[in-house]
């Protein structure tokens, strides 16, 4: 199974994989890792960073027919308080913006996640192998469900490196974007979240992925 695993996101299978083929789990996204929101407003950029810490989560994988990698119970928590966009009055107003007292975090769910076949490069590397990554986003309590691309390459620790970005509009989840300044300021509708993840996992009791 963990053969199987390491073939699959590796980019060599040359094999189907059935439906029962499930992997059980947990995963850390370690401190090296980066999160962070931008945007623009009407007289400048700015950027939001949404701090560091991840709890290690547990995730259920099936390695379906079509080689696409289903997720089950595999997801980040954001905590809106810990944005930081280095600006006291701006975190405070995004934080409003952003429901903070009734929505606490923002959450990203993984449901799927492709690969394009080939070998994954190592961390360094112009380019990683390009993936798919399919999520749902929560902000506010609304859902939206998006088509990420992502590259992805490995280190010489067999720890995997997910980089991408996705632009939404605050408007999708009934947000108005903040405005500052008796109305002279006003954050525009776009914002753009960033990843850098550096991921380890393992499969449960204790065996890395890669074993």
């Amino acid at each position: 199974m963990i053969l199987r695993f390491f073939l699959l996101i590796s980019g060599l299978f040359t094999r189907v994989f059935a439906p029962e083929d499930l992997l059980e789990g947990r995963f850390r996204i370690l401190p090296e890792s980066k999160v962070f929101l931008a945007g623009t407003t009407n007289v400048n950029k700015f950027k939001c960073d949404c701090g560091n810490t991840f709890d290690p989560q547990k995730f259920q994988l099936d390695l379906n027919p079509q080689q696409l990698m289903d997720f089950t119970g595999t997801s980040l928590q954001l905590p809106v308080i810990y944005f930081d966009c280095k600006n006291g009055k701006m975190d405070r107003d995004l934080q409003k913006a952003l429901k903070a007292e009734q929505y606490p975090y923002i959450g990203i769910e993984l449901k799927q996640f492709s690969m394009y076949p080939g070998e994954i490069p190592l961390s360094g590397s112009d380019e990683g192998l390009p993936s798919l990554a399919k999520v749902n986003i929560t902000i506010a309590g609304v859902t939206r469900s998006y088509e990420i691309p992502v590259r992805t390459t490995r280190d010489a620790h067999l720890q995997f490196r997910f980089t991408g970005k996705k632009t939404m509009n605050m408007t999708d989840f009934n947000i108005s974007p903040p405005v500052a300044l008796f109305g002279m300021i006003k954050v525009d509708d776009p914002i753009t979240f960033h990843f850098n993840l550096l991921v380890h996992a393992e499969v449960l009791p204790g065996k890395t992925l890669l074993q």
